[in-house]
């Protein structure tokens, strides 16, 4: 998000709103997503939400579909959507 969402203009979608990064994402994060999300980046974006949830998905980097631990990240959006209603 640093590197790529940082000048986007913000957004007031009022929807709940997950972001998961991969660990080590380079796209997004420059390698480390960890920080970039502690920077509060995507509350700085989302502001129309009441919902924003960030998730570091451990050990992986951008292609999160095709990690091999991709069935943890699976589950956080199954739980996310669970508890958003849908």
């Amino acid at each position: 998000m640093s590197r790529i969402a940082s000048p986007a203009k913000p957004n007031y979608f009022s929807g709940p709103v997950l972001i998961a990064a991969g660990e080590f994402g380079f796209v997004n994060c420059g390698g480390n997503c960890k920080s970039t999300f502690n920077q509060g980046i995507a509350n700085k974006i989302f502001l129309g939400t009441n919902t924003l949830k960030t998730y570091i998905h451990p050990g992986s980097g951008h292609a999160l579909n095709f990690h091999k631990n991709a069935t943890g990240l699976y589950s956080v959006i199954t739980d996310f959507l669970t508890e958003n209603g849908f």
